[in-house]
């Protein structure tokens, strides 16, 4: 009888399971823990299956199994690991605390899930500091919650860290396929985003064409296609794209507004307000001092041909493989450009 009880005080199958065997090894024909251990077979198999990446067939040993026990709290248990989706498991631990109102594991996650809704609203509101300011704060409690390293990722928009969030989700769940999709559709404009460091902007602009046609709204494609382009108008075409897909998104909102004022100080040195144009574009470097196009636009600013240089040099050393700029500085650096 002791073992008996004792199985009742833990939530994992392992330690139910031990106790139980010990209770058919001191009497064999105990039908209580016969019983029991008949019930925990499908949510052992089930958690077999899911453990396998078979999350479907475990899915449907456990819902079998609830068909016939619907207050089978470890079945309910297995049945939210068979789920990504936060209100089906939700749902799920609902049930086991229903059934068992003092099942720490239920209640654990039940209250991990609100700050994951209020960050998640946060990120939605598009304060992304606020969300990412909770869900650290989780993470410090529980380092293996899942969903707060995928609930994370949401939160920047650098690819870099977006890929640390996401790969710390497969390291607690090898087989989260909301991650591994992800992380497939991150790929392209990773690889995009090096072609284009390359100096091989068109390489990189087809990769992420050919993602664009099968996911026409992946915010992250159109914000690397942007960066193959020297052209405003096309500059301006995929930011937004961007921002028509995730109108929180900041970089984009940055970029479009340092284009806003770069097309302006070409407007005003078209018409020969030159000085007009230098005071903007030196107001936007303030800012932006690695703003290519702002240099860029700064030396059309200039008849001198050292200032000219200097904005030249500036374009290089911002993006070394600027042939437009080396171009122009080969040019002018020639006895033929400088004044007699």
């Amino acid at each position: 009888l002791a073992w008996l009880e004792l199985s009742e005080c833990y939530d994992q199958l392992e330690k139910k399971n031990i106790c139980l065997n010990w209770v058919l090894r001191i009497n064999p024909y105990n039908q209580t823990a016969q019983r029991r251990l008949n019930s925990w077979f499908p949510p052992q198999l089930a958690l077999s299956f899911i453990k396998a990446d078979d999350k479907p067939t475990g899915e449907r040993l456990l819902i079998d199994l609830l068909k016939k026990e619907p207050l089978n709290e470890l079945a309910w248990l297995g049945l939210s690991a068979c789920y990504d989706d936060v209100e089906k498991k939700k749902i799920c631990w609902n049930w086991v605390l229903r059934i068992n109102p003092n099942n720490r594991t239920a209640q654990r996650r039940l209250n991990s899930l609100y700050p994951l809704h209020i960050a998640r609203s946060l990120i939605k509101a598009g304060d992304k500091q606020g969300g990412e300011r909770l869900l650290i704060d989780l993470l410090k409690k529980e380092p293996l919650n899942e969903l707060a390293w995928l609930e994370l990722s949401e939160c920047y928009d650098q690819l870099e860290k977006k890929n640390i969030c996401l790969k710390l989700v497969l390291k607690i769940d090898p087989n989260h396929k909301t991650a591994q999709r992800r992380l497939n559709s991150w790929f392209p404009p990773q690889l995009a985003l090096s072609f284009n460091k390359a100096d091989d902007k068109p390489t990189g602009e087809r990769l992420l064409i050919d993602l664009l046609k099968k996911e026409p709204l992946n915010e992250l494609a159109w914000l690397g296609l942007e960066a193959c382009y020297d052209d405003l108008e096309k500059k301006k075409i995929c930011l937004n794209w961007v921002l028509r897909i995730n109108p929180n998104n900041k970089i984009a909102k940055l970029r479009l507004y340092s284009l806003s004022h770069i097309r302006r100080a070409i407007s005003l040195i078209k018409a020969g307000d030159k000085q007009g144009a230098e005071r903007l574009l030196f107001d936007l470097l303030k800012k932006e001092p690695l703003n290519k196009l702002a240099w860029f636009g700064l030396e059309g600013c200039y008849d001198d041909v050292e200032k000219k240089i200097i904005c030249l040099k500036w374009v290089l050393r911002i993006d070394p493989s600027n042939q437009t700029a080396q171009r122009g500085l080969d040019t002018l650096s020639t006895p033929m450009a400088k004044p007699s």
